[in-house]
């Protein structure tokens, strides 16, 4: 896996490097004439093909770069597509996933509490304890959770009394 994620990340680099080499071979034809005129007004000898093809290279990976930096920064055509995205997405905004679930009521609000925040403690332990409630799914899900940890047992006489603040119900 991590040689398919080093082959990722070279791959828009070598991708772009590619794309320039092959119009660089294709547009060879059509200016080098333009070039060798030049390079004659200069003095270079014309037989200094792989030069033209050099400046040819330079041009295009700058306007290719160029252009990418520009949609990128300049344009953001892609951001309306992520804020799309992310409204309709209801985790993204007001409902949990069972691990963040589970991460909001083992960790950080025993954490609050330990800090001496109270009341932050137990408004998020409400919030979570009314999510739970209203999305059987979740409540599906964060029990399977459970299940899949350990074997999530009350201790005896606690039928009907929160555990750790998951309800017995769950």
């Amino acid at each position: 896996m991590k040689h398919v994620w080093r082959l990722q990340q070279i791959g828009a680099l070598y991708s772009v490097t590619m794309l320039t080499i092959t119009i660089t071979l294709v547009l060879y034809p059509y200016v080098s004439w333009r070039f060798i005129r030049l390079f004659e007004r200069i003095g270079i000898p014309t037989t200094y093909d792989m030069l033209i093809m050099v400046i040819i290279f330079v041009v295009i990976l700058t306007f290719a770069l160029t252009f990418g930096f520009a949609y990128d920064r300049v344009l953001k055509l892609w951001v309306s597509q992520n804020r799309v995205a992310v409204e309709r997405n209801p985790y993204a905004k007001n409902m949990m996933t069972p691990k963040e679930w589970l991460n909001w009521q083992y960790f950080f609000i025993p954490m609050l509490r330990v800090n001496g925040k109270e009341k932050e403690a137990d408004f998020m332990e409400r919030w979570n304890l009314k999510i739970l409630e209203e999305d059987p799914a979740l409540r599906r899900d964060v029990r399977e959770v459970i299940g899949w940890v350990s074997d999530f047992e009350l201790p005896s006489g606690a039928e009907g009394q929160k555990f750790h603040g998951i309800p017995r119900e769950l």
